[in-house]
């Protein structure tokens, strides 16, 4: 009996039939593999090409920057977590804060905690530009999400968010220290939850959206967003079921009525909270409070300030105010450096409104719901906050929905073809990274004379000893001793300190790295003299330095005191005095004390070089600074003012005999100052004080 086999069925795995499914499901994990790969490649970057700076930059970023850390650095739980910029402390022992944080503490308090890991100041810049590094990749995720949701394609919404994100100015400032980059986060997110809610959605993401962007920075901004989905809901309801639409209660029922209320309850709160305890711990009422001044100063519906109007300006014309912020928003979507109002500038803004207009236009539903959120809630809200935009280019960074969904538009108009795809991520890629990389290049280049005010201060603030210290920041002009910046950056620099005034001082920080003296002057006939400080305790600084004033010394002006020779026409040297040996080794500071007076008022502010010059008239060592703490143009004439310095000898100096000279010039005009002895005699541009002899 022949027993036939019965055959079944290959085993699936084995099917050859399934062959084209298997490797289209192989290439779709190798594509999820690639454009992730892509993803994080362009969040490493932004890393990778961050500046190796430690310092602050030019006026904007740095000012900004500066004062952000200082309110970060007190937002602390014995704070609140409300921060303050600056903490004042008088003779009598008072206490007074300055300029209270006006956002949820959220994005304060994290920044404290992370800059609370060190108390290297070096260290806490980095960390925090780093934290902004992180804040910007994120938005950069949050934003190619939402041009996913309008283009349907993964790879041409990375390269359009990509583009959007690679304006020279945008990468330049995606480092500073502020609040309007989390808020600019926090909106994006909004977006996105309001572009993906759909009758059969849940509501719940939209709430925690709203409550996320609310909490974040300057978060308040999120407002416009709200509003303007509120006006769309209610204008679409009025469209289909009549005026109706307008009653409270129907908008009662409108989702995002309900979503912005929650929000605006939701800021309240926090910013009721900030308001109580900036008026706790400075014990002033509500009007009086920091909080409140910025509003006064800042919004257009209060008092006097209308639209358009900039505090202590004159009222801004609409049609400026446009044309400005217009300039500034199509600088900040080019990926090279625009500096000015161009042609180029103005031809690629007019194509790129025209473009994201007309991609608007034919978007239908809720497409075109989320491409006018997109493109227009900023450009709302810098109009609306017209008296903060005006002032600060920076903010105009709420205006980059704009240029993103310009590139939405190219990026789904394209044809759709794999090589067009590839090719636009090219040039996407290739604009973000040569946008940070020129970035990287300019501020590398300035790090060094920026960086060194950082590395100074962070010696300054480790040798105070203890807390809560008394210290005088020698100012002028509203300086804190930081190139382009103001004094809010002390709030950072002396954290744990006070600033205070000469009378209460216990040290003092100058930019002279010479001496600091009390009072700045000695009328003739004054025996009681003037402390001065010579040495300072930081003597490695170069920017600025520390004096510990319990180590002051008295100094009263000498009984020869007489005119020895005249500088220019009525500047004169009274009095010098060599305070070390002539005889001196490699590595030695010889110090130099002078006595000096005004004739008459002076023209100028004048600087003064001590150099030391070798046989052959080279100078081999010099020093050159203000001439005294006080500027030369605010002498009083007739008053003696001092000058304590000194000269290092350099450490692989040859030995011999060297003239120690003196010279007084004018910076601005950058010429030296003709010196004449009392008798007439004219003694050319240096005064030879003495030689040195190196051992």
């Amino acid at each position: 009996m022949t027993v036939k086999r019965r055959m079944t069925t290959a085993p699936e795995t084995y099917s050859t039939t399934d062959a084209p499914a298997r490797l289209r499901r192989l290439s779709l994990i190798r594509a999820d593999m690639l454009f992730y790969a892509l993803v994080v490649l362009a969040g490493v970057l932004v890393f990778i090409l961050q500046a190796p700076n430690v310092g602050f930059y030019g006026p904007n970023h740095g000012w900004t920057s500066s004062h952000g850390l200082a309110i970060s650095s007190h937002a602390t739980p014995g704070n609140g977590f409300v921060g303050h910029a600056l903490q004042f402390r008088d003779a009598d022992g008072n206490t007074e804060y300055e300029y209270f944080d006006r956002y949820p503490f959220f994005f304060s308090a994290m920044l404290g905690g992370l800059l609370s890991m060190t108390d290297n100041a070096a260290w806490q810049v980095q960390l925090a530009r780093q934290a902004m590094n992180a804040v910007y990749v994120a938005t950069l995720v949050v934003a190619g999400l939402l041009a996913y949701t309008l283009t349907g394609n993964r790879w041409r919404a990375l390269a359009a968010v990509l583009l959007a994100f690679s304006g020279w100015w945008l990468v330049f400032y995606k480092d500073m220290i502020h609040y309007d980059q989390p808020a600019l986060f926090g909106n994006f997110l909004l977006l996105l939850a309001i572009a993906r809610y759909g009758p059969n959605q849940r509501v719940w993401p939209v709430y925690a959206a709203a409550l996320i962007a609310v909490s974040l920075g300057r978060g308040y901004s999120s407002y416009m967003i709200l509003a303007l989905w509120t006006a769309w809901q209610l204008i679409a309801g009025i469209r289909k079921h009549g005026r109706g639409m307008a009653s409270p209660l129907q908008l009662v029922r409108l989702t995002s009525v309900r979503v912005f209320t929650s929000a605006i309850v939701w800021g309240a709160l926090f910013l009721g909270y900030n308001l109580v305890i900036e008026m706790v711990r400075r014990g002033v009422p509500f009007a009086e409070t920091s909080i409140v001044d910025s509003a006064l100063r800042r919004l257009p519906v209060f008092g006097e300030k209308e639209f358009g109007r900039t505090v202590g300006k004159d009222v801004l014309p609409w049609g400026e105010f446009a044309r400005v912020e217009f300039v500034r928003l199509v600088r900040w979507t080019l990926p090279w450096r625009v500096d000015g109002e161009t042609a180029l500038v103005w031809a690629f803004g007019v194509v790129m409104v025209a473009v994201a207009s007309g991609y608007i236009w034919r978007q239908r539903g809720k497409q075109r719901q989320t491409a006018f959120f997109t493109a227009l809630w900023g450009v709302f809200w810098l109009a609306f906050m017209i008296n903060l935009a005006h002032g600060h280019e920076y903010v105009v960074m709420y205006g980059i929905g704009l240029p993103l969904v310009f590139y939405v538009a190219i990026a789904s108009w394209l044809p759709s073809h794999r090589v067009v795809t590839m090719a636009l991520l090219v040039i996407a890629f290739s604009a973000s990274i040569y946008s940070q990389w020129s970035v990287r290049t300019l501020l590398t280049d300035d790090s060094i004379n920026r960086a060194v005010y950082t590395y100074d201060y962070s010696r300054i603030q480790e040798r105070i000893a203890g807390e809560g210290r008394n210290v005088l920041v020698n100012v002028s002009d509203g300086r804190c001793l930081i190139e382009d910046d103001y004094c809010y950056v002390a709030g950072f620099y002396l954290d744990n300190h006070y600033l205070t005034l000469p009378e209460n001082a216990e040290y003092v920080v100058s930019r002279l790295p010479y001496y600091w003296a009390h009072p700045l002057f000695l009328a003739p006939g004054d025996d009681n003299g003037l402390l001065l400080a010579r040495d300072s305790v930081t003597p490695e600084n170069t920017t600025a330095h520390l004096f510990d004033l319990s180590t002051a010394q008295p100094r009263t002006l000498p009984d020869d005191a007489q005119t020895m020779f005249t500088f220019g026409e009525s500047l004169t040297l009274q009095h010098w005095a060599l305070t070390d040996s002539v005889t001196v080794k490699p590595c030695q500071r010889a110090h130099v004390e002078s006595w000096w007076m005004a004739e008459r008022e002076l023209p100028a502010n004048y600087s003064m070089q001590l150099a030391l010059v070798d046989s052959g008239g080279a100078g081999v060592a010099q020093t050159n600074t203000d001439l005294t703490i006080l500027p030369t143009q605010v002498w009083v004439p007739g008053m003696y003012h001092i000058d304590a310095r000194y000269v290092t000898v350099p450490c692989d100096i040859t030995p011999g005999d060297y003239a120690l000279v003196m010279s007084v010039y004018d910076p601005d005009a950058d010429a030296s100052l003709t010196v004449t002895a009392v008798d007439g005699t004219p003694n050319g541009d240096f005064l030879y004080l003495t030689t040195l002899f190196v051992e």
